[in-house]
């Protein structure tokens, strides 16, 4: 596969999901419950969603919808599978959470999904590009981005406090009785953490022998 087209797809996909992070992390910034997770169900089902969050929302679904069909005709990779099968359980948590009222938990996963992508992808670029020194660089930022944001932050921070804070304001556990609409979130989102725990490991494969040879040869995964 030409090398001029890698660096056309990483570019594109640098700038949108730049993009969606810069719009998530100013959006939130806004939002007063962000920054307190056991306010995340207060006030379910009902609980207003504000015109900013609604465009997150939209932007994060359009950019994975995106990602899975373009996947198709870009150049195949080794965790193509478990890449088509990340995307479309992420299509499906957005849109569920989105139309059940779990618009808060669903904002803030979203977010910590996203921080570390686009070193990724201008690190490729950097790559593609002969700028290997800049390249190793990136890379270790998103290496140490991912493992954090998804290994750690995404099920110690997020996730598995959801089970004890899922509770409105009175302390009743929610959904109140629709445990099934809950349950469904909750076991996406480990389906999701078990992929990121494999890509971890690959970012890990390709650390070591970037330190053995000097430098990142490129994408573990081509």
């Amino acid at each position: 596969v030409a090398v001029d087209r890698k660096f056309r797809v990483s570019l594109w996909k640098f700038f949108a999901f730049g993009l969606s992070l810069s719009i998530g992390l100013y959006l939130l910034a806004t939002e007063d419950w962000f920054l307190r997770p056991s306010t995340y169900f207060h006030g379910w089902p009902n609980m207003p969603m504000s015109q900013g969050i609604k465009l997150y929302y939209k932007i994060a679904f359009g950019n994975y919808l995106y990602a899975a069909l373009t996947m198709w005709f870009e150049p195949k990779q080794k965790d193509f599978s478990v890449m088509l099968a990340h995307h479309c359980i992420t299509l499906f948590l957005i849109y569920h959470s989105y139309v059940h009222g779990m618009h808060r938990v669903g904002a803030a996963i979203l977010l910590v999904h996203e921080v570390s992508d686009p070193w990724m992808e201008i690190a490729k670029c950097c790559l593609y590009t002969g700028f290997t020194k800049a390249a190793d660089a990136l890379f270790a930022t998103f290496a140490a981005s991912f493992i954090i944001s998804r290994t750690i932050v995404f099920p110690l921070g997020v996730v598995l406090p959801l089970w004890w804070t899922a509770v409105d304001a009175k302390g009743v556990r929610v959904p109140n009785g629709r445990s099934d609409l809950f349950n469904t979130l909750y076991v996406g989102l480990w389906i999701l953490q078990a992929f990121h725990v494999y890509w971890s490991m690959l970012i890990v494969d390709v650390a070591a022998k970037a330190l053995r040879t000097g430098n990142v040869n490129g994408d573990n995964r081509d």
